[in-house]
């Protein structure tokens, strides 16, 4: 009687062992992007989306927005981050100017340009980060700036991780610091702590148009150029969590390509662009595919995927980009109004359609012009 006890209590250790070795391993999501890309292009945005509010961004002059790399919300006020212009600014919830942090100069403070950004909301301190510099400004969310740390390694985007250690995409700018690892995290002084994604040639042109890290709930997800796999960056290290099922259009074998060979090859393949973002419930990203892209929505919840290439070719969803963040399930994207000013033989077909999928996005497309302020556009996915 004492050995069957024995044994069944050995068997329950065991099948425990099991349950939390299997509770430990990382789910790894799998989207087929090129079944998804061959979808038919019939839906409305209404079938999916619902538009929830639109903030016109009141800048000044003095200081434009070419194009918003980066936003986020914190206290109430948005902030905007725009590469081309080195700006990050903020803004109240109504789209009203408030003020910048930090400018271009050579004063303290002040910086050569901007590569990216990032926010400690715990602490209460921005990192802009400069790759012409090799430094990281920290700042309080009220513009006030607090220090300056040269850093021995290029870069091409930041992220916060939850500890508020910095995780650092390289994009293969090859140092002695980074000793050829596309990934870096350093505490928030700019000191190496670890070293991710290594990589075997340093003859690999660094190009802005694949790879990135960017935060999440868990920490950060990174990805090198022209990868098929999103990985997650913790405490823990680094594992896979989304693969993209990009079958015979991925782009292998480029690091030894010229940017010239490599951008003649680009139209042919499929690959993930930079700046995708997730939340608990979302992935959002846009893939590069035959000269094109195309934005992708993904929700593992709910075993939902689709993509812009699915909806009618004048849906509003075409003029808003790649969604800058994901805020109370909301994807929050800028009206892409350049895009559709020039759209001058389709203008008519495209404005019957936004009528038709709403009021607000099609008073804003009747009333847009060419202008370096740009506005954002709050839209949730429709509940069925």
């Amino acid at each position: 009687m004492k050995t069957k006890i024995t044994l069944l209590l050995l068997l329950s250790v065991l099948i425990s062992c099991t349950d939390k070795a299997a509770l430990d391993q990382p789910i790894i999501h799998s989207i087929d992007i090129v079944k998804e890309l061959d979808k038919a292009d019939s839906l409305s945005l209404t079938n999916e989306f619902e538009v929830k509010k639109i903030i016109a961004l009141k800048n000044p002059e003095e200081l434009p927005i070419v194009e918003i790399t980066k936003l986020f919300i914190h206290d109430g006020n948005i902030f905007t981050f725009d590469q081309t212009s080195s700006t990050l600014l903020a803004f109240d919830s109504t789209g009203t100017y408030q003020y910048s942090i930090g400018k271009i100069g050579e004063g303290e403070g002040e910086f050569i340009d901007l590569s990216d950004v990032a926010l400690d909301k715990e602490k209460n301190v921005l990192f802009l980060f400069s790759n012409s510099s090799r430094a990281l400004y920290t700042f309080t969310p009220e513009g006030a700036f607090l220090k300056k740390y040269k850093i021995p390694f290029y870069a091409s985007s930041i992220a916060l991780l939850p500890d508020s250690n910095l995780a650092f995409y390289i994009n293969y700018n090859t140092s002695e610091a980074n000793a050829m690892h596309n990934v870096l995290i350093t505490d928030q002084s700019g000191n190496i702590k670890e070293k991710y994604m290594p990589y075997t040639s340093e003859s690999t042109p660094s190009l802005d148009i694949s790879g990135y890290v960017g935060e999440n709930q868990a920490g950060a997800l990174a990805s090198t150029a022209f990868s098929d796999t999103i990985y997650q960056l913790s405490n823990a290290g680094i594992s896979p969590k989304y693969v993209l099922k990009l079958g015979k259009f991925q782009y292998k074998n480029f690091e030894k390509k010229d940017v010239m060979a490599i951008m003649q090859d680009l139209p042919s393949h499929y690959f993930l662009k930079s700046r995708f973002v997730e939340t608990a419930n979302w992935l959002t990203f846009t893939i590069g595919h035959k000269g094109k892209e195309s934005k992708f929505f993904y929700n593992p919840s709910i075993n939902y995927s689709i993509s812009d290439v699915q909806f009618n070719k004048y849906s509003s969803i075409h003029y808003l980009k790649q969604p800058l963040a994901i805020i109370n399930n909301m994807f929050v994207s800028q009206f892409f109004s350049d895009y559709f000013i020039y759209m001058k033989e389709d203008r008519e077909k495209i404005l019957s359609q936004v009528k038709k999928e709403d009021s607000k996005l099609f008073e804003l497309f009747s009333n847009s012009k060419d202008t370096n302020h740009p506005t954002l556009v709050f839209f949730s996915k429709k509940e069925k």
